[in-house]
């Protein structure tokens, strides 16, 4: 266990954050600016390393957000079986972040997960966002930009996790996050706009958004939007007959080309 984690003890008030990058460098300095804005901040290089910790760290000391890396290695032993009995990865296994997001979901209900990635692609987003995301950010992340998504992440996390409670309370259903329980800012999309998305089980619901979002960003310019997006025009064309997004609103700027 990292040494600080196990000196943390039962602070009242102190912001824990965990960053999970395959670079040590990079974690380092991501968490140099969290702690600059109050954060208590440890670093991981891999995600037996990551999920060893959350496994030992006592209640009180558990982190309260994640930067995850989407391709953040599995460490382990090479050749064989790592440590969690997995088999090693392959070039064809998904992104260790696209693996962790359910399994972290289910077993660490009160951790926000922010998933850090190289390049703004809406599929990458949208897949993000249904794993149980709570934003997803595009290296290199500006500091103003990473404390934001901090604070929000951890504020929507806490607000789902209150209604959650208060169901189980009530003994009432438990539903998955609906869209008006929680928002998800995907910043790398939208460029200096970032777009606010709902977190819902459905792909083709967050990904209209996204979509919407990003045309707003670019002023409806197709030929950017699509750049920005990570697609083609022509797909872009496609998603938005697909998504009802080719034909005017009475609120919808005028569209360019």
């Amino acid at each position: 266990m990292p040494p600080e984690v196990e000196q943390a003890g039962p602070l009242l008030g102190v912001r824990r954050a965990w960053v999970a990058d395959r670079s040590l460098a990079v974690a380092s300095a991501l968490g140099g600016v969290l702690s600059d804005a109050g954060w208590e901040a440890e670093g991981f290089a891999d995600a037996e390393g990551l999920m060893a910790a959350l496994d030992r760290v006592t209640p009180d000391a558990k982190p309260g957000l994640l930067l995850l890396d989407l391709h953040l290695p599995r460490g382990g032993a090479v050749g064989g079986s790592n440590e969690a009995g997995r088999p090693p990865r392959s070039l064809h296994d998904e992104p260790m972040g696209f693996e962790l997001l359910p399994e972290l979901r289910l077993r660490e209900q009160g951790l926000a997960v922010v998933l850090l990635v190289e390049f703004a692609r809406l599929e990458t987003a949208v897949k993000a966002v249904r794993l149980g995301a709570a934003d997803v950010l595009v290296k290199p992340i500006p500091d103003d930009r990473l404390i934001a998504s901090a604070e929000g992440a951890v504020s929507r996390q806490a607000l789902m996790q209150s209604a959650v409670d208060q169901a189980e309370t009530q003994d009432e259903p438990v539903a998955g996050p609906q869209p008006e329980q929680g928002l998800v800012e995907v910043e790398g999309l939208v460029a200096d706009s970032p777009g606010v998305v709902p977190l819902s089980e459905s792909m083709e619901a967050a990904e209209r958004v996204l979509i919407r979002r990003a045309l707003d960003a670019h002023g409806w310019a197709r030929t950017v939007t699509a750049e920005a997006l990570g697609i083609n025009r022509a797909t872009l064309y496609k998603k938005m007959r697909v998504h009802g997004l080719d034909q005017p609103g009475e609120d919808w700027p005028q569209r360019s080309a």
